[in-house]
């Protein structure tokens, strides 16, 4: 049944109300557990290859879980212990990270050491390394930070400071002021993706 919600290039495209409920409605849990675990594996499963399929794969992951917190039904459901750092998850905003150190341990895939899904989002005078992508938000103030060192497992592509799509009406990015050292042989310090839409009033 998964594999009628999960598709390269998914429909997911943010809008994490809608494919909550389609995963809860049409993913058992033990279907659910294996998504939830490792996102990379189930993406094997299905002949997902691509590097954009298993980043929507992983996003659905990430709603799978708060699909099944929202229901009450964890069922042995955890997260693995280095996906996300910090994540501000749909429907929120205003949150502020400032002041802070974001480390991988090295062993572990940090997937994302900030990851939004929300609304604005301010990152400021943050250190963050060791870590295979740094901040990924649409909107939002990324200043002061100091992002070095990332670290690469399989099958990932490194992204310092990643927008995936556009800002809603009257929103925008803003990214100054920042110190970005990539020391691996891909993919960027800087990626605008046109992933679910194209960016528009980012300020760099």
């Amino acid at each position: 049944m998964l594999a009628k919600v999960v598709q390269p290039h998914s429909d997911y495209r943010h809008k994490g109300e809608t494919i909550m409920t389609d995963i809860a409605k049409l993913a058992d849990t033990a279907t659910l557990a294996r998504l939830v675990a490792d996102p990379k594996g189930v993406a094997i499963e299905l002949g997902v290859t691509d590097e954009e399929g298993i980043r929507d794969l992983e996003r659905l992951a990430y709603a799978a879980h708060n699909a099944v917190q929202a229901a009450g039904t964890s069922a042995g459901l955890q997260m693995r212990a280095a996906d996300w750092g910090i994540v501000q998850s749909e429907g929120h905003s205003g949150l502020v990270i400032q002041d802070s150190e974001i480390r991988g341990n090295g062993s572990q895939e940090l997937q994302q050491a900030v990851l939004n899904f929300g609304g604005d989002i301010t990152v400021r005078r943050t250190e963050i390394s060791q870590v295979s992508d740094g901040v990924a938000t649409v909107q939002g103030t990324i200043e002061d930070n100091y992002l070095h060192d990332p670290k690469v497992f399989q099958g990932d592509h490194v992204d310092m400071i990643q927008s995936t799509g556009n800002a809603p009406s009257g929103k925008s990015l803003t990214i100054r002021h920042n110190t970005i050292i990539n020391t691996q042989g891909q993919t960027s310090v800087i990626a605008l993706f046109q992933d679910f839409g194209v960016p528009h009033d980012v300020l760099i």
